[in-house]
């Protein structure tokens, strides 16, 4: 649970940084090591929380992709 919650951090601190080229951070975070030891209800709710946090950022990578187009 720590290391999804950690990951989930990461993801959002990547959201939150003025750096667009940032998928090499989210491909890092978004990698899962199986762990038997987390809780099935726990684990579902994190992963919900970093799927969220995944499309969040890619919705703003292609927000700021139309905006460095319009500004070319």
């Amino acid at each position: 649970m720590a290391e999804l919650e950690k990951k989930c951090k990461l993801l959002e601190e990547t959201i939150k940084s003025k750096n667009p080229n940032s998928i090499g951070m989210l491909i890092q975070a978004a990698k899962a090591e199986p762990n038997e030891d987390l809780q099935h209800n726990s684990k579902r709710e994190l992963q919900a929380k970093v799927d969220r946090i995944t499309f969040e950022m890619e919705f703003q990578e292609k927000e700021f992709e139309k905006k460095l187009r319009t500004m070319r």
